[in-house]
């Protein structure tokens, strides 16, 4: 494009010098559309924009964006609030983070901007995530028991794990509680009959 606004610029004031003589507007298209490959209905659209430009504007082409940055940021709250998901994920859930975020009164977005983001297909999402910055920190899970006071209360079976009689279970708590044990959160507790797993 550099090229070939260079061309446009270095024949504008001919083009301009000969308004009304359409012979010389002709030879001047020929040639254009001979050096730039371009169409011959292009070359006065293209006079035309350099006309109207001003000075230090820059031109944009293209379709117009669609997913600005305001539907972006939209998505970045969603993705942080279910603790940064992979689109994947995100795809399936948004729509409901969403909900309970309206009804929370924790969601500052624009009607138009909301519907843009529901109708974000998983490709797009994919692409815009994938720029967002993770929070940097390793998680491996979080204890909220301590190993020395079952070890106590409860026997622990030691060997091999293939040759357990039926009954023989391991049991653990699982705390709900994301990346902190701060605050309210739940507790589940998982069993597991091992040798029917």
């Amino acid at each position: 494009m550099t090229t070939k606004n260079d061309i446009y610029n270095e024949h504008l004031r001919k083009w301009l010098d000969a308004k009304d003589d359409k012979k010389a507007r002709g030879e001047i298209v020929r040639h254009i559309c001979f050096v730039a490959g371009v169409h011959p209905k292009s070359v006065p659209r293209s006079f035309r924009r350099l006309q109207m430009r001003t000075s230090g504007q820059t031109e944009r082409r293209g379709r117009k964006e669609h997913y600005t940055p305001d539907v972006i940021a939209a998505l970045k709250h969603v993705w942080v609030s279910a603790s940064e998901p992979c689109a994947e994920n995100l795809h399936g859930i948004l729509a409901d983070y969403v909900r309970i975020l309206i009804r929370d009164k924790t969601w500052d977005y624009r009607e138009d901007t909301t519907a843009k983001l529901l109708v974000m297909s998983l490709g797009t999402m994919k692409k815009r995530t994938s720029k967002f910055t993770r929070k940097l920190f390793v998680s491996h899970g979080k204890s909220s028991t301590k190993a020395g006071a079952i070890h106590s209360l409860i026997p622990i079976r030691s060997g091999e794990w293939d040759k357990a009689p039926v009954g023989t279970e391991q049991v653990d708590t699982v705390a709900h509680c994301g990346n902190t044990l701060a605050g309210d959160f739940a507790y589940t507790v998982n069993s597991t009959d091992v040798p029917t797993l």
